[in-house]
């Protein structure tokens, strides 16, 4: 497109998409609409002028708002959503919520009607000022362009939106005309000069936690969502100090092989002898929240030592409400720590007993788990059979869980989640999200209901396996509905659990793949699974591979895999 901008609406949101781009955002996402127009064929002229700016595009407001915190969460920069008004700025909220929760920079762009048009029946229109309420960060409105209002007297507002570290949602009204093509004449106008966008750097105030960490206590380290780099960081510390580490899936530690990852936590804490051999220490130091073991959660609900939570965010991360928390990021936490005088020793007798508890985990697991084809046996297979490089998604419910309760240590795979909020919704986009930002091949682990809540997704899992000549694999786990449910109380409502809580729907994703062009394949037993897993991992391949088991296949064998580890004896 070489016309130059000929409206009022298109200087407007060619300022807007620069300021944006000056603030760092290189990925865009829109999906179609003709309010926002003006936003559409300015971010066309700048993605011209601007090679390294990626737009992408999706039919689906919801499952690109997912996308999108994809792939803000894989590259750790602002992205920008553009939408048109009505309905389609409301499908955002949950990825909105989601963001929110983890902390994730997504800059909401929505076209609206002008003022006029609100609260007298007129077509999209609807009042999209607050929309997203206590779940942005920030949100702001701007007047419907007018020839009698300086663009200028909104930048100040524009760049601290813009600033924030999380999700954040910009209003555009426009009045017609929206195309070029409507303009009554050719009024050609020059964009203003701005002032440079600068970004703050400046730490957020840290929130001093009265713990004194230069008092030598038996100290024991617990890993919640860290980012890879944390957590080699956090591995290289504990591994020079002897401490030990119980790590979440999402600390990007638990699929890591060193001896001092107690990898198994969530399972040993049935037994009351590893709960005995924890009570040993005296100190707690957790990174980051949002924990997915319930079982850890509530162990430390019960600890009586001191309990430091230590996260670069404000939020306060202890549903527990009984730690206290020191707002740091976690390098300048352990540059802290190395500074001190004394150190923590190490109890070699207690982290040694951890180490064997560990140990016998992963020895008497295999068996237990069995070979025949479940969702446990599925999951535990997966995680050896990838290879080196590979992405892994854990969706939520009882995926995540399974990962997390039993996968065996093997590479360190950068593991991904939407574990903000924790819904079951948008994974399919997420996941996709993150697959379009590197060519390395992801898996997403999710279950059948979290699969037909997105089901238009698998359009954005085909077009980026294709765009990127990646390889992405959807291992869905078809339990027959919300299996979950078999884990909770809700199980032993009968029939009311079957009918309104797992709700079964008695369907297959053989069909759903065909539609939308994935590869697919239901294997009957490991030995094919594991040749579907390889034929999955050819470049440029978009893959479901569909497990196919009994409602309550996983719940009973999580509950006799549990009834053993409770039973074990210490030291045997």
């Amino acid at each position: 497109m070489s016309r130059p901008l000929r409206t009022l609406n298109q200087v407007w949101s060619q300022l807007i998409l620069s300021r944006l781009y000056a603030r760092g955002v290189r990925q865009v996402c829109l999906a179609p609409g003709s309010r926002s127009a003006p936003l559409v064929l300015a971010l066309v002229e700048l993605a011209q002028a601007h090679p390294d700016l990626v737009v992408h595009s999706h039919f689906d407001e919801r499952g690109l708002g997912f996308f999108a915190l994809g792939l803000s969460k894989a590259l750790t920069q602002p992205v920008a959503i553009l939408t048109t008004s009505g309905t389609a700025v409301a499908n955002l909220l949950p990825a909105v919520v989601e963001a929110r929760h983890c902390h994730t920079a997504l800059i909401v762009i929505s076209a609206d009607r002008p003022d006029e048009l609100l609260g007298c029946g007129a077509n999209q229109a609807i009042d999209q000022r607050q929309l997203f309420g206590s779940q942005v960060l920030e949100q702001l409105s701007l007047p419907a362009p007018h020839a009698n209002v300086a663009f200028e007297h909104w930048l100040p507002a524009l760049d601290r939106l813009l600033q924030q570290a999380g999700p954040v949602h910009l209003n555009c009204p426009f009045r017609a005309p929206l195309y070029p093509s409507e303009a009554p004449q050719d009024c050609v106008m020059a964009l203003p000069a701005l002032p440079a966008f600068t970004l703050s750097r400046s730490m957020p105030r840290r929130a001093q936690a009265d713990v004194d960490l230069a008092t030598p206590h038996q100290t024991l380290i617990v890993a919640g969502r860290l980012s890879p780099s944390e957590a080699a960081r956090l591995l290289e510390y504990c591994q020079h100090y002897r401490l030990p580490i119980l790590a979440d899936l999402n600390s990007q530690l638990r699929l890591h092989p060193s001896e001092w990852v107690i990898h198994y936590a969530d399972l040993l804490l049935n037994n009351a002898h590893f709960v005995q051999t924890l009570h040993r220490f005296e100190r707690v130091i957790q990174f980051s929240g949002q924990l997915i073991s319930k079982r850890l959660l509530a162990w430390l609900g019960t600890f009586n030592g001191e309990h430091l939570i230590v996260d670069g965010q404000r939020d306060y991360l202890d549903p527990n409400r009984r730690a206290q928390q020191r707002q740091q990021s976690l390098p300048d936490f352990l540059r802290e720590l190395a500074a001190l005088p004394l150190g923590w020793p190490p109890c070699a007798e207690v982290v040694a007993a951890l180490q064997s508890w560990n140990k016998r985990a992963a020895a008497q697991l295999p068996a237990l788990i069995g070979s025949e084809l479940s969702e446990i046996s599925a999951v535990t297979r997966l995680v050896q059979q990838l290879p080196a490089g590979c992405r892994l998604f854990a969706g939520n419910s009882l995926s995540i869980r399974l990962l997390d309760m039993y996968a065996a240590p093997a590479l360190a795979y950068p593991v991904f989640s939407n574990r903000g909020a924790s819904g079951i919704d948008g994974l399919v986009a997420t996941a996709a999200g993150v697959a379009a930002t590197a060519v390395e091949p992801l898996v997403l682990v999710i279950g059948d209901t979290s699969t037909l809540y997105d089901l238009n997704s698998l359009a954005l899992v085909n077009r980026v396996a294709a765009r990127t000549g990646q390889a992405i694999l959807l291992l869905v786990l078809n339990n027959n509905g919300g299996a979950i449910f078999n884990l909770l109380p809700a199980a032993q409502l009968g029939a009311i659990q079957r009918d309104f809580f797992q709700c079964p729907h008695d369907l297959d994703f053989a069909a759903a793949a065909a539609q939308f062009h994935l590869a697919y394949a239901r294997p009957t037993d490991l030995n094919e699974l594991d040749g579907q897993i390889d034929r999955a991992m050819v470049p440029g391949t978009a893959t479901l591979l569909e497990i196919s088991v009994p409602a309550a296949q996983s719940t009973e064998q999580i509950g006799q895999i549990n009834r053993h580890f409770a039973h074990l004896t210490a030291g045997a």
